[in-house]
């Protein structure tokens, strides 16, 4: 086992103590995030595999929720997909049951604390969940899903005016069929599992965006999904 492979384990090993630890303590676990699993970012850091991390009912909000970001080091905001699952995925499964198995759809906005890099003390960011803070998540959406996201199209918007236009949406982080089921394999490997319930962000659908304290508004509309909003606030006022 190379060195990044170790160092991936050992920080998985954390982060699902720490996730089981938080359920005891009250905290609900409502599903999971992806991670550097395009192949870019794999062979940048020389990953065995994509890293998954954890979402709870505590960081998980609604859509035009504030976000405090005072006191991060450096916050950057992930324009993603987000989907309910309404079966397990089961690892080995083949594309039409994966696609099956999503049930809802919404546009989401992941905020990260991208504390240090990456390169620096994987292990460390694994299991410190990878930088997540929050997931916003838009209105999730009943969704006859083919496997594939083609003719969807997204725009990012920042204070109001638009900052980019996205005509793929599964270009940068795989196909979310891909991501679904590299997860499950994942997790199964650290003995957890991709149920039914689970809410799912797909992985950042244009590079991580920089925030700066200019910043107070951050949207990420999808066609026939609706617009996901997050309010940002520096000074806790």
């Amino acid at each position: 086992m190379t060195n990044t492979a170790q160092a991936v384990r050992k920080g998985l090993e954390v982060l699902l103590a720490e996730r089981r630890r938080l359920a005891q303590a009250g905290v609900r676990p409502v599903g999971w995030k992806a991670a550097f699993g395009s192949a870019q970012a794999k062979q940048r850091l020389g990953l065995p595999h994509m890293l998954v991390g954890f979402l709870t009912d505590r960081t998980v909000v609604p859509s035009s929720s504030r976000i405090f970001l005072g006191g991060w080091r450096r916050p950057v905001a992930e324009p993603e997909v987000a989907v309910r699952l309404r079966a397990d995925v089961v690892p080995g499964s083949p594309s039409k049951a994966v696609a099956a198995a999503v049930g809802e759809v919404a546009a989401a906005l992941e905020l990260a604390d991208v504390d240090r890099p990456p390169e620096e003390d994987l292990e460390a960011v694994v299991a410190g969940n990878i930088f997540h803070r929050h997931a916003v998540v838009g209105e999730l959406r009943p969704v006859g899903y083919a496997g594939s996201l083609s003719g969807w199209r997204g725009r990012v918007f920042r204070n109001g005016m638009e900052l980019v236009a996205v005509d793929d949406l599964e270009a940068v982080p795989g196909r979310v069929v891909e991501v679904l089921a590299e997860m499950a394999e994942v997790l199964a490997g650290a003995g957890e599992r991709l149920r039914a319930g689970d809410l799912v962000i797909c992985g950042s659908v244009v590079p991580p965006l920089q925030l700066e304290p200019g910043d107070r508004l951050l949207e990420f509309e999808v066609a026939s999904l609706g617009r996901v909003s997050a309010v940002l606030n520096w000074s806790g006022r």
